[in-house]
C-alpha cells in the first residue's frame, strides 16, 4: 500500500509538473486562445490543413471501444474469484478473490486511460485549428460558456471525480466499486455540455426576438 500511495504521488506530481509546463509554454500564444487574433486568409488556410488532418474517426471509435469495454477488467475477475474460490474451497491461491478484485479495478483505469489517450491525442491539430479559425461557436466550449456557473463546475469537475474515487477507494476500501465514478461522470459530463448548447441557443434566440 505504501509503494501504491508513493507511486500515485509520483503520477499526480508528474501531471501538474506537465501542466505547469504546458501554461508556461503557452503563455505566449495567450492572444490566440483568447480569440483576440483576426486570422489571415494564409491562417484559415493552414487551420483548414489541421482539421483535415485530424478528421479521422478511427481513434474516435477506439477510444469508444475502450471505454465500453472496460467494465470487463472488474467482472472478469470477479467472476474468476468466485469461481475460484468455490473450486478451492478456501485454499492458499497465488491471487486471491481481493487481489484479482483490486488488479481488475487498476486494468479498468488503465483502459480508461488509454481510451483518453486515444481520444485526445490525434486531436491535437484540430484544437489548434479552432483557436487559429473556429469551426464553431466557441461559447459552445463548457470553458467559454456564457454561464459562469457552467465555467466553474467544468474547471472542477474532473477534480471532483477524482477526489470522490480515492475518497471511495482509500476511505471505504471501494475498489472494486468506485471504478464506476468514471463512466458516470463522463455520462454526466456529457449531459453538462448539453445544457450550456441548449443555454447558449435560448440566449441567441432571445436576443434576435429582442432585436426583431
Amino acid at each position: 500500500m505504501a509503494i501504491g500511495l508513493a507511486l500515485l504521488l509520483a503520477i499526480v506530481a508528474a501531471g501538474v509538473l506537465i501542466a505547469m509546463l504546458r501554461g508556461a509554454r503557452m503563455r505566449a500564444f495567450e492572444d490566440i486562445e483568447q480569440g483576440e487574433v483576426t486570422a489571415t486568409s494564409a491562417v484559415r488556410r493552414y487551420a483548414g490543413q489541421l482539421r483535415s488532418a485530424g478528421s479521422s474517426t478511427w481513434n474516435k471509435a477506439a477510444a469508444l471501444a475502450l471505454f465500453i469495454l472496460s467494465p470487463l477488467c472488474v467482472f472478469l475477475p470477479a467472476l474468476l474469484a468466485e469461481e475460484r474460490t468455490r473450486t478451492d474451497a478456501g485454499g492458499p491461491t497465488l491471487l486471491g478473490a481481493d487481489q484479482l478484485i483490486l488488479f481488475g479495478a487498476a486494468g479498468t483505469l488503465a483502459v480508461i486511460a488509454l481510451g483518453l489517450f486515444c481520444w485526445i491525442a490525434p486531436n491535437a491539430g484540430g484544437r489548434a485549428a479552432e483557436h487559429l479559425h473556429p469551426a464553431h461557436d466557441p461559447q459552445d466550449d463548457l470553458d467559454h460558456s456564457r454561464s459562469t456557473a457552467i465555467r466553474v463546475v467544468a474547471a472542477l469537475w474532473w477534480s471532483i471525480t477524482l477526489a470522490v474515487f480515492l475518497i471511495w477507494g482509500l476511505g471505504f476500501n471501494g475498489w472494486g466499486q468506485a471504478w464506476a465514478v468514471w463512466p458516470v461522470s463522463a455520462v454526466l459530463y456529457g449531459g453538462l455540455w448539453a445544457l450550456n448548447s441548449a443555454l447558449n441557443r435560448d440566449t441567441e434566440q432571445a436576443r434576435g426576438s429582442a432585436a426583431r
